[in-house]
């Protein structure tokens, strides 16, 4: 693809069919290369600039938008994004300002009208907040305990002693009534928690603090959602001691993710959603950068860019981010560990070999699932015979049909190996 293109908008080029079926044919490899795991993100970038990474990422999108699916394309080249030019959009909101709205919401205490229980949660994550919630209503009481922004504790005030920690221990025999009253003693003089005493004093075993904890914060949780229209404050955490048990529990069961399927948060996605554009292609959206901040890197990085890819994966069949090159300078996109699968794009004959190879270096060292190459560009009649010589046996029989542009296996480190056909 020349520079020409950059002379015209997106559905001028769009008319070329061959242009257009070159890319069916990438849809279809990309489709196929997951096909008991359904692909729902993919991140595009280059080694470095000027290899055709956007016009690729469009025209992907915009066939897989063709056959029906519901495609989101994200413009996360903060270095220089350029969506908005392709599809002449004027509106400046995009996902920099979503995300930094998302910021500089403060909540700190109200009561649940305009907000739900999942919009704090999702607010509270996204901006990696640690504090304790206490919502309050219909005389319950439920203290929630967020580290940065995921939920480690939820504790119904007031429970009868018999739903306590230590009254289930001692309904189940798992302590004697003599034990539970000296580790109260320690407690009151320690002030830590009381599962961590029962076990450093060799009462009770590691593993039945945490079935009784897991039990005690479930039925929280659930109290907490029959409250109606509950207030609710926020308050720091200094001073009050973490427990233990209590946040490993909530690390295997994922109790944030649990509660925000049950519970929608409609502020936080009015939010994010506030920065998807329509385009005149049916099914194609498209989410612009917005105004790139002096700090890139940091935003991209942080906790709200990965709330924000949840809830538009959520939302679409598929997500397209078209990124900054890898190369070049201080890397300033998301973390490929976060997507499906990362494309990345070659110019045949202009990118060099060593480029392409330290960019799949820096990709595996992210930790990124890579699914191939594009290779753009391509020569026909000498691109093709030099990476596969299979293709130029076959052109010189049917040499009136146009070459695809290729998903090609990324080059590996033996020159050799890359001579056979995929």
């Amino acid at each position: 693809m020349g520079r020409n293109h950059h002379q015209k908008n997106i559905f001028e080029i769009r008319e070329d069919g061959a242009f257009t079926e070159a890319f069916d044919n990438l849809m279809i490899n990309l489709l196929m290369s997951s096909p008991d795991n359904p692909i729902k993100s993919v991140l595009v970038t280059s080694s470095v600039m000027e290899e055709g990474k956007t016009l690729n990422a469009i025209n992907l999108a915009a066939n897989i938008a063709a056959t029906g699916k519901k495609v989101l394309l994200v413009d996360l080249d903060l270095r220089k994004p350029t969506l908005h030019k392709w599809f002449n959009l004027t509106e400046t909101f995009g996902l920099i300002n979503a995300l930094t709205g998302i910021t500089n919401v403060t909540i700190d205490s109200g009561k649940l009208g305009d907000y739900t229980i999942g919009d704090i949660f999702y607010f509270l994550e996204a901006q990696g907040r640690t504090g304790m919630i206490t919502f309050q209503g219909s005389g319950t009481t439920v203290d929630v305990t967020v580290k940065a922004g995921n939920i480690i504790n939820a504790k119904l005030r007031n429970r009868p002693i018999e739903r306590s920690l230590g009254g289930i221990l001692l309904r189940y025999r798992r302590i004697t009534p003599g034990q539970l009253k000296a580790t109260l003693r320690i407690q009151r003089q320690t002030r830590k928690p009381l599962g961590e005493l029962l076990v450093h004093l060799g009462f009770v075993s590691g593993r039945d603090i945490k079935k009784v904890t897991k039990v005690l914060i479930e039925e929280s949780l659930r109290r907490l959602f029959l409250l109606r229209a509950p207030s609710f404050q926020i308050r720091s955490l200094n001073g009050i001691p973490m427990e233990e048990h209590a946040e490993e529990v909530a690390k295997e069961q994922g109790f944030f993710r649990n509660l925000v399927k049950l519970n929608s948060a409609p502020l936080f996605h009015k939010v994010v959603h506030a920065a998807v554009k329509h385009t005149p292609i049916p099914n194609l959206y498209v989410c612009p950068c917005g105004n790139v901040p002096p700090n890139p890197v940091e935003i991209v990085g942080s906790k709200r860019m990965e709330e924000f890819l949840k809830i538009v994966t959520s939302s679409f069949d598929i997500v397209i981010l078209d990124s900054s090159p890898v190369l070049g300078a201080a890397h300033a996109s998301l973390s490929p560990s976060l997507v499906d699968g990362v494309l990345l794009v070659v110019r045949a004959g202009k990118t060099d070999k060593k480029a392409v190879l330290e960019a799949k270096k820096q990709l595996e060292l992210a930790k990124s699932r890579i699914i191939g190459v594009v290779l753009n560009g391509l020569d026909k009649k000498t691109v093709y015979r030099h990476y596969y010589p299979y293709y130029g046996r076959y052109e010189r029989t049917e040499s009136h049909k146009t070459p695809a542009r290729k998903l090609l296996p990324l080059l590996p480190d033996d020159p050799d190996a890359g001579s056979q056909p995929s």
